[in-house]
């Protein structure tokens, strides 16, 4: 690339691709962590995002655990995520905790659903309650502008 910092390496090339078989993960990834199709257009063109993972039981950590992550417009952070929780970046940009008290699976007959979300702003105090698994409207669009700093998924 022509952004290398050095010039004698410009125009050579070198540029991460990703391979079939990594595509295809990063696709199972996608789908785990939000179901088959998050974004969703209404009849009326509003947009949604749908929360649906489909997560084994074992994912959930069994203690609380504490790790390092990277907000958006901040510098790396310690975050303490609960015992029964699993959290992943959304998108690169919104940090995704889902909250699974029951430890059950998120997919089969006996399923853990999502109740409730907490849709947290980089800037405000209270987070915004949503009530089921699905944003719409404006916020659907906050979220996929990466306007949200985190969302909390509350199953049961």
């Amino acid at each position: 690339s022509s952004a290398h910092e050095d010039e004698s390496l410009h125009g050579q090339g070198f540029v991460a691709r990703l391979s079939g078989s990594t595509a295809e993960f990063l696709h199972m990834w996608l789908v785990m962590n939000l179901g088959p199709k998050p974004f969703r257009l209404s009849a009326s063109d509003e947009l949604s995002v749908n929360f649906e993972p489909i997560l084994p039981s074992y994912f959930f950590t069994q203690e609380p655990a504490e790790a390092d992550y990277f907000i958006k417009g901040k510098k790396w952070q310690k975050v303490l995520f609960p015992a029964n929780s699993y959290a992943f970046n959304m998108m690169g940009q919104t940090l995704v905790v889902y909250h699974n008290p029951s430890r059950k699976n998120t997919y089969g007959v006996n399923r853990a659903s999502v109740s409730r979300l907490e849709v947290r702003y980089p800037n405000k105090a209270k987070p915004v309650i949503v009530q089921g698994a699905v944003v719409g409207g404006a916020m659907a669009n906050e979220i996929r502008e990466g306007k949200v700093e985190r969302i909390d998924v509350y199953l049961y």
